[in-house]
């Protein structure tokens, strides 16, 4: 009887560890798991996201190395990647603002659904929060479709508070809530 619960002990431990979740930066040589990652977003939330599946499976490689790649090297863009047992399960892209001082912004968040419900979410948001707050960036803005309950629960969970509008790069349409966090 022992023998069996050391047995199950030891499966549950193994089943768990292909949930630990890792956050690093995406390299710019590494388009190819923007690609990836955007694409299954696109086909899970898809109208979570300004774009939809068809568009962007419509750009050749060349295109969507070319876009990370330039969005990558002038250190204003940073994509975060959310890595289990090798495989990619989550993304964030946090943007320092250009046009207004202070001002970093977040989009493409996306967790694949095997992984909701495990904090992947907020550590994603922590890396793009702490990478403003390393920018000196005293503030951030985001939006979220306005079918997207769960994700404004989220942001708003994480210390967001909805806006009616945000600033010069970010203002709310009316197909989307704006959310602001003071830093």
């Amino acid at each position: 009887m022992l023998r069996f619960a050391q047995i199950a002990a030891h499966n549950s431990c193994l089943d768990e560890s292909r949930y630990m979740v890792s956050i690093r930066l995406m390299l710019p040589h590494e388009w190819h798991l923007h690609k990836e990652v955007r694409l299954q977003a696109l086909l899970d939330s898809p109208h979570a996201f300004g774009s939809s599946y068809e568009a962007e499976a419509k750009r050749s490689n060349s295109e969507w190395q070319q876009v990370i790649e330039t969005a990558l090297a002038f250190g204003k863009n940073h994509v975060y990647l959310a890595v289990s047992g090798g495989a990619v399960c989550g993304l964030v892209w946090c943007k320092l603002s250009a046009v207004e001082a202070g001002l970093a912004e977040i989009f493409q968040m996306w967790v694949n659904p095997k992984y909701r419900g495990m904090g992947v979410g907020e550590k994603l948001l922590q890396a793009a929060i702490e990478c403003a707050r390393n920018h000196s960036m005293d503030r951030i803005s985001l939006e979220v479709t306005v079918t997207n309950h769960a994700a404004a629960a989220f942001y708003q969970s994480q210390g967001f508070q909805q806006v009616d509008e945000i600033g010069l790069t970010n203002v709310a349409s009316e197909d989307t809530h704006a959310f602001f966090l003071q830093l």
